[in-house]
């Protein structure tokens, strides 16, 4: 998808009072928003083998992603049919979740798109 020069968006409602208290401009501040979010992203996120990386993708098909969901993945790796049968990748991936933060599994659901 190509994005016009100029986008329209409608922001959320905590998003647009962080916009409007903005001293930068609209532009400015965005662009700030998500360039320190990009670091978070190449900073923050665990390592994971083909084999996790598997797992998550199968974890995350289909799901409502949103932050309690994030905050809680390592909960849908464990439900996952793969840790119920002992597989080894769901099984670390679980226990590398667990000790993870929120801005960990954050980048981790971020970098894999979704």
């Amino acid at each position: 998808m190509t994005i016009s020069r100029n986008p329209s968006f409608t922001p959320s409602p905590t998003l647009r009072k962080n916009l409007e208290r903005s001293k930068q401009g609209v532009t400015a501040r965005l662009n700030q928003i998500w360039d320190r979010y990009e670091h978070l992203l190449r900073s923050d996120a665990i390592e994971l083998t083909p084999q996790e990386i598997e797992v998550l993708h199968n974890v995350c098909q289909g799901s409502f992603i949103e932050p309690s969901w994030i905050e809680c993945l390592q909960l849908e790796i464990m439900d996952s049919d793969r840790y119920a049968e002992n597989d080894a990748a769901a099984t670390s991936l679980y226990q590398k979740l667990s000790t993870a933060n929120y801005a960990q599994k954050l980048a981790l659901v971020e970098r894999l798109g979704y």
